[in-house]
């Protein structure tokens, strides 16, 4: 590791350096700007404070995007080309329950925490506990990862049949006559399926927030108008509600 790629360097460099670089930049070109004509520099002041975050947008997204583009065309030492070979890896075999397992997550966790976030958004919007409602849905979040691991390995818990069940979910799955217990973290797909849930449970708290503060920024002359029309409860959520929401639901998902 050299001095220049050690933590503390990197600290100072990203602390110190380049905030320094930047507004040393900036007061220069002001200063060089301030001795042209008010039509020239107007023109060209935009640019001087927009070259800093582009340099920063180049250096920390385009420049590793087209450096990984470039490596996934060579071998495991970059040191020659592999052609396709990387991503006919990639596409087969072991790899393709990897990329089905990341395409579950991609898909139920952004959609399951939008969809349950706005259904408790608009149904707390509407009850007179609306407060107690929101603070228990935020209660998850208030636990820490590791005590919410530990909390959830307990409730997926599972012992061989014939044994005492300690997990709650086995020790209730196995009331019913005749059911065996579950690995619910061993087993294919459902131990995807019972880590979405958690995270579900850890995120959705946040998410009921952002929308209901959204749900309640939608104005209500234009719910009672169309109540006074006629409108349903559920035609006045996807004409008028959803689509003025739709800022908030983007920043959840």
């Amino acid at each position: 590791m050299t001095i220049w790629t050690s933590i503390p360097a990197l600290i100072v460099i990203g602390a110190v350096l380049i905030p320094l670089a930047v507004y040393s930049a900036l007061g220069v070109g002001e200063k060089i700007l301030a001795g042209l004509q008010p039509l020239v520099a107007g023109r060209i002041r935009p640019w001087l404070w927009l070259t800093p975050p582009l340099l920063v947008v180049v250096g920390v997204l385009i420049y590793p995007l087209f450096v990984t583009i470039y490596y996934a065309f060579r071998n495991a030492r970059g040191t020659d080309w592999s052609g396709w070979r990387n991503f006919s890896w990639s596409f087969s075999g072991d790899m393709v329950s990897v990329i089905s397992n990341s395409l579950l997550w991609l898909v139920a966790l952004p959609l399951g925490t939008v969809l349950l976030s706005v259904l408790a958004a608009v149904l707390f919007d509407r009850v007179k506990y609306e407060r107690i409602a929101i603070t228990i849905v935020l209660l998850p979040t208030a636990i820490s990862f590791t005590a919410a691991s530990i909390i959830w390995r307990q409730l997926f818990s599972y012992q061989p049949p014939g044994s005492v069940q300690l997990g709650l979910l086995n020790a209730l799955w196995t009331l019913i006559p005749g059911n065996q217990p579950v690995a619910w973290l061993q087993t294919p797909i459902l131990n995807s399926l019972c880590l979405i849930f958690v995270a579900l449970w850890a995120s959705i708290g946040v998410a009921t927030l952002i929308i209901s503060a959204a749900v309640k920024n939608v104005p209500s002359e234009l719910i009672d108008a169309a109540t006074i029309d006629g409108a349903s409860p559920f035609r006045i959520f996807f004409t008028i509600t959803l689509p003025l929401i739709v800022p908030a639901l983007l920043v959840v998902l």
